[in-house]
């Protein structure tokens, strides 16, 4: 039990082995910035969204995969600083998406983890 403890804060504190990168929108679409530089994916290129919800230890996460014509997934969680604008643009360059009022509240209420599909090209 306590080691299983102490294994669980030495592994918080290691750094995330998940790539970090900051993302902004236009009307083009969506900006991609991480250390390797900048890449831009047109609203065109995105072919899925999907909205779900991972449990942490307090608390969960909502979140957006963003699946795009090249086999790639962006994840994209309710703490980024681009989460809001980002769900009030989907609808306006994505025919046919779930506006944010239609998913938001049964990802982050719903008794078992949701996967609700936002938008599918």
């Amino acid at each position: 039990m306590i080691m299983s403890r102490i294994n669980s804060w030495l592994l918080g504190r290691l750094p995330s082995r998940r790539l970090s990168f900051a993302l902004s929108l236009s009307n083009e679409g969506l900006i991609v910035k991480n250390p390797q530089g900048e890449q831009r994916i047109a609203w065109d290129d995105i072919v899925e969204i999907v909205a779900t919800r991972s449990e942490q230890l307090i608390g969960s996460t909502i979140l957006l995969l963003i699946g795009l014509n090249d086999g790639r997934t962006l994840t994209v969680t309710e703490d980024d600083s681009a989460w809001h604008d980002l769900t009030m643009m989907l609808s306006a360059h994505l025919a046919g998406a779930k506006p944010y009022e239609g998913w938001a509240l049964q990802s982050a209420f719903s008794d078992e983890v949701p996967r609700i599909e936002v938008f599918r090209r």
